[in-house]
């Protein structure tokens, strides 16, 4: 039997452990984390010509109100924006989203 990855960050020991303080904090500390995920993906994108970032999420695969972060309307296209994003960019939104945690104290 083979263990087959399901979520993005299943591989990413560092983003699945900013995944996991998010998913613990307040809804607001959630939305501000989202917004600082967003801002790196909108920043580092613009470096990765080849990758094409998602812009919209496919009604057929949208699970909307199965998820824990289903709550913040941005959350969604923030998180398959990056998970369609190149591993780099993962390792980076993961450091930055720590920051956030590490400066704000909020998690």
């Amino acid at each position: 039997m083979s263990y087959q990855v399901s979520r993005l960050y299943d591989k990413h020991p560092r983003l699945g452990f900013a995944m996991q303080l998010m998913q613990l904090s307040p809804t607001e500390v959630q939305t501000e984390a989202v917004d600082v995920m967003g801002n790196v993906l909108d920043t580092m994108l613009a470096d990765f010509v080849a990758e094409s970032p998602v812009t919209s999420i496919n009604p057929a695969t949208d699970h909307r109100g199965n998820r824990w972060y289903d709550k913040i309307p941005a959350a969604p296209l923030v998180f398959e924006r990056l998970k369609a994003s190149p591993e780099s960019l993962q390792k980076t939104a993961a450091a930055q989203l720590l920051a956030f945690f590490r400066q704000t104290g909020k998690a």
